[in-house]
């Protein structure tokens, strides 16, 4: 068990308003959990690989058969880097922006789903976003939020005005580095 886990499973966690699934969105991690604990529930790299399963040409040829499309099988995370060779494989964002928002959109759909659990439409969420992110990115996120997933809220917050509120301070300095 790693030390995170062990954290995790002492913490005792009192929410006395509504819970909010937060989401850091980085170039080469994600990291996703839920207000008022310490730490993230998920780290995992920023990835997806792809794999299009063959058809069966036996099946293509079946009377009143319809037509049959390929089943495109996804792996996320670490599991994506280990399959690199097998699978074609996505960095969805570069330098702390979204550049292909559908496979963007596989990847937070695994993380609701297999890493933390939640139904998206019971949800308040509360997403970083990179300081150049134009405003077109900003909306078409904002429109997957609302109309895919259906999230009861949502709001986008730059990273670096979220890590000084994060140390009680409203006027600072921020110095950030990621990977992008």
């Amino acid at each position: 068990m790693s030390a995170i886990q062990k954290r995790l499973d002492k913490m005792e966690i009192a929410f006395d308003q509504e819970e909010f699934v937060v989401i850091d969105m980085g170039t080469g991690y994600i990291k996703a959990g839920f207000s008022g604990e310490d730490l993230p529930r998920c780290v995992i790299p920023t990835c997806i690989a792809e794999q299009i399963q063959e058809v069966d040409p036996a099946l293509l040829n079946q009377p009143g058969g319809g037509e049959i499309k390929p089943k495109t099988n996804y792996t996320f995370g670490n599991g994506a880097i280990a399959s690199r060779k097998t699978h074609d494989y996505y960095q969805p964002i570069e330098r702390g922006i979204v550049k292909d928002l559908d496979r963007m959109e596989k990847l937070l759909e695994h993380i609701f789903t297999n890493e933390l659990g939640v139904k998206c439409d019971k949800i308040n969420l509360l997403m970083t976003d990179s300081p150049v992110n134009s405003k077109s990115n900003k909306k078409a996120l904002c429109d997957l939020m609302f109309e895919k997933f259906k999230v009861k809220s949502f709001s986008l917050m730059n990273t670096a005005v979220l890590s000084l509120f994060s140390t009680g301070s409203t006027t600072g300095l921020v110095t950030e580095c990621g990977q992008g």
